[in-house]
């Protein structure tokens, strides 16, 4: 069970989230010192520098061009490259610059570079943008994108994520192979790694033996081909796209499925939960016909939003509702009530305080995105 709450309202509440949220990031995570984001959060002073992984970057790096502030995106650009491998020109996974190259991550950083050319017309993010998408057509196998440079492993994050920039890219370029090529990977996760009996995706399977499959479900995976859907849906016009998003959709919202847990909510890790808010927001706005999942996109953002924001910290959040504060444990354990919850109390307080509590870097940068 759960609370009621205005759908109306907390529109209106998180209509300034977003930016508060970031720029509180940005305030709180970025080291004028390294001109770089530090996973260290810098709320009690002096935080020791921890470089964030790939992945954080192009989370927080699509959330900070979105806030259309060219200052920011010139400054995330510059730390994204730090990443870079020199001889690949693409990026990895540590500022190392070595092979430790995943797909998934390059897929994220071209929808970054996309982003930032649409924010600014700056040509050289466009052409960052196509040599990864180029990267990742070469790690394509019959529609299936291999997760790690020179493994074994095809991803379906990686297969989605690769679709999605090739789809965003066509809007800029109006290249129809990029069309095709997303085509063929959603054809691949539809005929290799679908669920037939709930109808979600597995994590992935070996290139070398199809039937060794890691019948993991990551909502992530289900956002993104969500969105990927939508454009394949409005660029063909074929109702084909928008009926296997409408399927997805049911899938992804079946309160008795993998993805929710005894209090209706859903349980994946909140640092991908944005990915499946982008889904929904991306066939919610193409057709009016999907505009009946809003109402329970907004119920779990109603969740983040007044559960797990810190009242002491605004507009920064907790991860999970165990590993928050005693009070705020207790607000939740009164309005959902289905158990499976036990409070931590683990908290990391900044010294004399019995406030200030760091916060996740990844975490608070995938809410940011859920906020926009």
């Amino acid at each position: 069970t759960s609370t009621s709450f205005s759908s109306s309202k907390l529109l209106s509440d998180v209509s300034s989230g977003f930016s508060d949220t970031t720029n509180e990031i940005w305030q709180r995570f970025w080291l004028s010192s390294e001109n770089a984001f530090n996973s260290n959060d810098d709320i009690c002073g002096g935080a020791s520098y921890d470089e964030p992984s790939l992945w954080n970057q192009a989370v927080i790096g699509r959330a900070s061009v979105l806030l259309q502030d060219n200052s920011k995106i010139g400054s995330i650009i510059n730390n994204i490259n730090d990443y870079q491998n020199s001889q690949l020109k693409v990026f990895s996974a540590s500022t190392a610059k070595n092979t430790d190259i995943y797909t998934d991550d390059n897929a994220q950083i071209a929808w970054v570079f996309i982003d930032a050319y649409q924010q600014t017309q700056n040509q050289q993010y466009l052409e960052a943008a196509k040599y990864i998408m180029n990267f990742l057509q070469n790690q394509t196998i019959n529609g299936g994108v291999i997760w790690q440079y020179q493994a074994d492993y095809i991803a379906s994050i990686s297969t989605v994520e690769a679709a999605l920039a090739a789809v965003r890219l066509h809007e800029i370029t109006n290249d129809d192979s990029l069309i095709e090529y997303a085509q063929k990977n959603m054809d691949f996760m539809f005929q290799y790694l679908q669920d037939p009996s709930d109808k979600l995706f597995y994590d992935g399977l070996s290139q070398s033996d199809y039937s060794d499959v890691n019948k993991g479900k990551l909502s992530y995976t289900v956002g993104c081909a969500l969105s990927t859907l939508a454009y394949l849906y409005k660029d063909t016009g074929n109702s084909y796209y928008k009926n296997q998003a409408t399927e997805l959709a049911d899938a992804a919202t079946n309160k008795n499925g993998a993805f929710y847990d005894g209090n209706g909510l859903w349980n994946n890790q909140l640092q991908y939960e944005h990915l499946l808010f982008m889904g929904f927001s991306d066939i919610i706005n193409l057709d009016s016909d999907f505009e009946s999942y809003t109402s329970e996109v907004l119920r779990q953002a109603n969740y983040i939003y007044n559960y797990l924001q810190d009242p002491n910290d605004l507009n920064m959040y907790f991860g999970l509702i165990d590993s928050s504060t005693q009070s705020m444990f207790s607000r939740y354990s009164k309005a959902y009530t289905g158990g499976g919850d036990s409070f931590s109390g683990d908290n990391n307080y900044c010294p004399g305080s019995s406030t200030k509590i760091k916060k996740s870097f990844m975490d608070n940068a995938s809410i940011a995105q859920i906020l926009y």
